[in-house]
């Protein structure tokens, strides 16, 4: 019995250290003799908030401090956002597949800055039906601002670090910062030019593949084939770190509810989110909703420049404002000033634009328009310029289609084109800014005139002209999609058509010859032709 009794207490012994040297012997063992996790991240939605990118910085942390996380696939559905955190979670990922591998997978989307963010990984999946690549940036510039006696500020550019006219510089920087680290992440598979790549397009998943986007078709089983692959793991265990991060910090990503929802959102409020100056989002404008018209219509509701009035019409210019046209005439001044310096009154007509002009004014003026004009209106209009009367037609692409405008521009043998132009070679900032070379002549409109920048311009038909001007042969119709040569000024008679209204604005007249061309279009409406 005592034996026994001995026995039994040496074998317990035996036992107890047996289990902690094994214990011990676990515990120092590699991990890799438990069962490896493969971590799974979802990279979901609008990438625009605090909360987004806290989301992130937490997930990453997790799978770094975690060696049971043998390698990780990220999925992406992603439009992107502020580029200040797509930037943000791109280093991050970068980060982790330096330690470990990295695949991500596109999962219905990937535009802009959600493949910004796939770039971290060396190999990326997608699924042929997805939608990759609208690589570039957008920057949401704010309005005019007009100092204060209640804030006084140091320098002239203090309320704003630019000057208005570079604003489409900073934005050609984030787009190149973007299209190289495309080439430098994707070196030897790019198969399109960097210039193509700057076009934006969103390319099918098959597409995207043929030109060296992504490496492979296919999700989720594909990529952990690759980890596999990668690791020489055998068994593995998926784990959804995004929802266990949410989970444990009780975290809500504003950026994902939204796009689940389906809600597009507000230029305005991004600029209010965004707390910069300047706030450039690598994100499609598509999933951006903002009434352009009714902003600029607003401005010009709340222009205070009100007309005195004349009986010397022969000295006046009328500007219609009775068809709720659309410019800005707050940054306007220098024409404005050089009109009154040459002493032609300035008479903004907002209703009767017909009897005003029995009363024979020296010219009529006409921004685009967002309203239609009657069959009253456009026989004054012919009768006018019948009796020698002039006509400038202005029409801005960034404001509204050409409709209205068209509808009485057609009568006179003119029309505007829908859609825009632009030059991916000849171009100031971006590829909107178009650059124009001109003939410089001895006719009043291009005297001294070497070269414009257009900004947003429309291509004009016309059945006879003095003469046009037209754009280098680089230049492409956004309706059309070919390249050549296009018009975008236009004079007929005693009619000027302009196909852009920015270029006229104060902040662009130091940018080629602008100014010149302002200047001489005062001196067109005084009446000094040649």
């Amino acid at each position: 019995m005592l034996l026994t009794k001995k026995y039994i207490i040496a074998l317990a012994l035996i036992a107890v250290i047996l289990v902690s040297v094994l214990s011990l012997y676990y515990l120092l063992l590699p991990r890799v003799f438990r069962t490896p996790v493969i971590a799974v991240v979802k990279v979901y939605g609008y990438l625009i908030t605090d909360s987004d990118r806290e989301l992130y910085i937490k997930v990453f942390e997790e799978i770094r401090r975690n060696d049971t996380y043998r390698g990780v696939v990220i999925l992406v559905n992603s439009p992107g956002g502020y580029a200040s955190i797509v930037e943000e979670i791109y280093f991050l990922m970068r980060e982790v597949a330096q330690r470990k591998p990295l695949i991500v997978v596109i999962d219905g989307i990937a535009a802009s800055g959600g493949y910004y963010v796939s770039l971290a990984s060396d190999y990326i999946i997608a699924s042929p039906t997805s939608f990759v690549g609208n690589i570039g940036a957008i920057a949401l510039a704010p309005s005019i601002i007009i100092p204060s006696e209640l804030i006084l500020e140091s320098g002239p550019y203090k309320y704003t670090g630019f000057s208005y006219k570079n604003y489409s510089k900073v934005l050609k920087v984030a787009a190149e910062n973007f299209v190289n680290k495309v080439l430098e992440r994707r070196e030897g598979k790019i198969k399109v030019s960097k210039e193509e790549l700057l076009k934006g397009k969103l390319y099918p998943g098959t597409v995207a593949k043929a030109i060296g986007l992504v490496d492979e078709l296919g999700g989720l089983p594909q990529a952990i084939a690759k980890i596999r692959e990668r690791t020489g793991i055998r068994d593995y265990v998926l784990v959804d770190v995004t929802k266990l991060v949410k989970e444990k910090y009780v975290l809500t990503a504003y950026g994902e509810l939204l796009w689940k929802n389906s809600t597009t959102l507000k230029a305005s409020e991004l600029i209010e989110m965004g707390k910069t100056p300047l706030p450039v989002l690598y994100l499609s404008p598509y999933w951006i909703t903002d009434n352009n018209t009714e902003k600029i219509g607003e401005l010009v509701s709340k222009y205070l420049f009100k007309s005195l009035k004349t009986t010397d019409y022969s000295k006046t210019l009328v500007i219609d404002l009775s068809h709720r046209n659309l410019f800005i005439p707050q940054l306007m001044t220098y024409f404005w000033g050089k009109l009154i310096e040459n002493n032609i009154r300035v008479l903004f007509v907002e209703e009767n634009l017909a009897s005003i002009l029995e009363k024979r004014p020296l010219a009529l003026m006409i921004f685009t328009p967002a309203r239609p004009y009657s069959e009253e209106e456009v026989d004054a209009i012919i009768k006018y310029l019948s009796n020698g009367g002039k006509l400038i037609l202005v029409y801005d692409p960034a404001y509204a289609l050409p409709t209205y405008l068209n509808e009485l521009s057609i009568k006179l043998g003119l029309y505007f084109a829908e859609g825009y132009l632009y030059d991916m070679y000849n171009h100031y900032g971006i590829y909107r800014n178009i650059k124009v070379s001109v003939q410089s002549d001895n006719s009043t409109l291009l005297k001294n005139i070497h070269a414009l920048v257009l900004f947003t311009a429309s291509q004009i038909y016309c059945n006879e002209s003095l003469f046009k001007v037209q754009t280098y042969n680089t230049t492409v119709h956004s309706f059309l999609e070919e390249q050549g040569y296009y018009t975008v000024i236009v004079v007929k008679k005693n009619t000027v058509a302009l196909g852009d209204s920015s270029f006229l604005l104060d902040p662009y007249l130091s940018i080629a010859d602008n100014k010149k061309f302002v200047e001489n279009l005062v001196q067109y409406i005084r009446g000094e032709e040649k």
